[in-house]
């Protein structure tokens, strides 16, 4: 592919940095290109920042790098210092934030979505930059090490994109048909083990309404878990096929139209917890009762067996461990941005 940094894709933004070093060699295809900065001669170091949206993009900015480093003395393509979320066991993180097409992204072998490049050079601007790798033509694509095997859902049906308070996409699912569908992976199964999931949403009606399941259907004789909504509350229930658990947050928790955060962790040696916008919402529930909770069906939004259901959703983050409450926090000042909460 031919490769245009500027472009493909566009960085959230550009600077310029006045810098002071005492030698900077750029180098062309045409040696009659090269020049040595005298010393202490002043150049620039340009920042381009991306705000990645899919793993294609990751690829063409490793790429691009990688070309970089050879040719142009290109620096600190990296990921930024600070954590956003609790990853330690991580199995599946959806951001639901594409915006077009029927896939969506599992980040979880990603860790985080904005990546930062800079390159210096003593005379030339970022758009000159960028015009000389065009025409090189460079051909040059290899398989970014960020770029782990992972969840990736498929959307169908009637579903729409819309816009987060933030401005980022969201997913809205229409009840009729629509739905998404991430298969069937050991890594979404939870088996007798602990477990945590957070997932934003704003709900459209008083119904009761199923949100994310991985599940056949309400009965201790059916394993697998599931969230609903049910007159503005939010419930989830988990199955081993013998015994089953209600967790139920509190009553009008989930109230139309305003964009919440819920978090539930699981702790198989004690208790369920749900929470609302990172405060505990109704009792703690006893859970040891439940043994093995696997099956071998799908993991759905929207959807559960043949029936579908109205839902908009952003951020699905699902760990094999209880999440500590300095976890919690974490996902909770990350995310209530998103929401403007």
């Amino acid at each position: 592919m031919s490769l245009n940094f500027i472009t493909d894709p566009t960085p959230e933004f550009v600077y310029e940095e006045e810098m002071e070093h005492l030698t900077v060699v750029s180098r062309f295809e045409n040696r009659a290109e090269q020049r040595r900065a005298k010393l202490g001669q002043p150049y620039k170091i340009f920042h381009l920042k991306y705000n990645i949206k899919t793993r294609e993009e990751i690829d063409r900015l490793w790429n691009f790098y990688q070309l970089c480093q050879g040719r142009y003395k290109s620096f600190n393509f990296q990921k930024p210092i600070e954590s956003m979320l609790p990853y330690g066991e991580a199995k599946a993180w959806w951001p639901l934030h594409e915006g077009s097409g029927t896939k969506v992204d599992d980040w979880n072998r990603y860790l985080f979505p904005t990546y930062s490049c800079c390159f210096m050079n003593d005379r030339m601007s970022h758009e000159e930059f960028s015009v000389r790798l065009q025409r090189l033509t460079l051909d040059i694509y290899q398989e970014s090490p960020i770029s782990g095997t992972n969840n990736y859902g498929t959307l169908a049906g009637g579903y729409s994109w819309l816009q987060c308070p933030d401005g980022s996409a969201c997913v809205n699912f229409d009840g009729a048909n629509a739905y998404c569908s991430m298969g069937d992976a050991a890594d979404l199964d939870v088996g007798t083990g602990d477990f945590s999931i957070a997932f934003g949403t704003k709900m459209v009606g008083t119904g009761t309404y199923y949100l994310i399941t991985k599940r056949q259907a309400q009965g201790a004789e059916y394993p697998g878990y599931y969230f609903t909504s049910s007159a503005n509350q939010i419930r989830f229930r988990l199955a081993d096929g013998t015994f089953e658990d209600l967790v139920t947050g509190a009553a009008g928790s989930l109230p139309v139209d305003v964009w919440k955060i819920i978090t539930l962790t699981v702790d198989r040696d004690g208790a369920a917890q749900l929470y609302v916008n990172n405060v505990a919402s109704g009792s703690p529930i006893t859970i040891t009762a439940v043994g093995n909770a696997d099956n071998s069906l799908n993991f759905y939004l929207a959807r559960i067996a043949n029936s579908y259901y109205p839902l908009i959703v952003r951020n699905i983050l699902f760990a094999k461990k209880v999440w500590t409450q300095a976890e919690r926090d974490q996902i909770w000042a990350t995310w209530r941005g998103i929401f403007d909460l």
